[in-house]
């Protein structure tokens, strides 16, 4: 099976390794597990397919093969980095003959993002002989992950503007339904949609444009969501980390 696997921080990783009797009779094999980060992992013997880790020994018959689990559970303040978990499996019958298997999770860096603006709402008085009156945010992205990073952005629309498309599939859908969208999207204009490699703790300005329609002069409240998550180090889906909203 595959030796190493990555993983992020607050995942659970599970390897199974298969152990053989390649003696030339009847032994009884007694595992152990060695790591710096042991208090992560819980390790034991699959019996009729379930996993349990009230057996750490095992007899087996000659060419008898079993399975053995190991469960890694990456805190959330994970360093970044690989961390090396060894099975080791000794014969009573001979504590010189052992096996020994290296398994490997390599964490990736803590990614997050925080948007800040120093004014959460504008009064706007409307230019009443224009059809569209415009107001502007500045917002600062801030990478709040433990290694340089790039964010995205986008401004999250209702089901009816086509904002189904836009849930992460890191996010359930009841959590996605209970999250703010904005009201009117397409009035609505990014200075950026990706910012650049912004370093631990720094930061990036971005203008958030809205035209407010003369049709919208009457007075009211009108609320927009603007959404940024990080693309990750090597760019894929697999890495997008969503943020809170502002």
């Amino acid at each position: 099976g595959v030796s190493t696997k990555d993983a992020e921080p607050n995942d659970d990783i599970e390897f199974v390794v298969q152990l053989k009797n390649k003696g030339n009779t009847v032994d009884t094999f007694d595992i152990t597990l060695s790591s710096q980060k042991a208090s992560w992992a819980t390790f034991g013997i699959v019996t009729n397919s379930v996993n349990t880790n009230e057996k750490t020994a095992i007899d087996l018959a000659v060419n008898d093969v079993v399975e053995i689990w190991l469960l890694v559970e990456v805190p959330d303040d994970a360093p970044d980095g690989i961390e090396e978990f060894k099975l080791k499996a000794t014969s009573r019958g001979d504590e010189g003959i052992f096996f020994e298997k290296p398994l490997y999770v390599d964490v990736a860096p803590n990614r997050a993002v925080e948007l800040i603006t120093n004014q959460d709402t504008k009064e706007l008085i409307p230019e009443v002989d224009q059809t569209v009156t415009e107001i502007e945010y500045d917002i600062q992205i801030i990478n709040k992950g433990e290694d340089q990073d790039s964010f995205k952005l986008i401004i999250l629309k209702k089901e009816e503007d086509g904002g189904s498309s836009q849930r992460p599939k890191t996010m359930t859908k009841d959590d996605w339904n209970d999250t703010a969208r904005s009201d009117y999207p397409s009035d609505v204009l990014l200075s950026k949609t990706n910012t650049g490699n912004i370093p631990a703790d720094g930061q990036e300005t971005i203008t958030v444009t809205i035209n407010v329609k003369d049709y919208n002069y009457d007075p009211g409240s009108f609320k927009t969501v603007i959404w940024a998550y990080s693309e990750g180090s090597d760019q894929t889906e697999d890495d997008d980390k969503y943020s809170n909203v502002i």
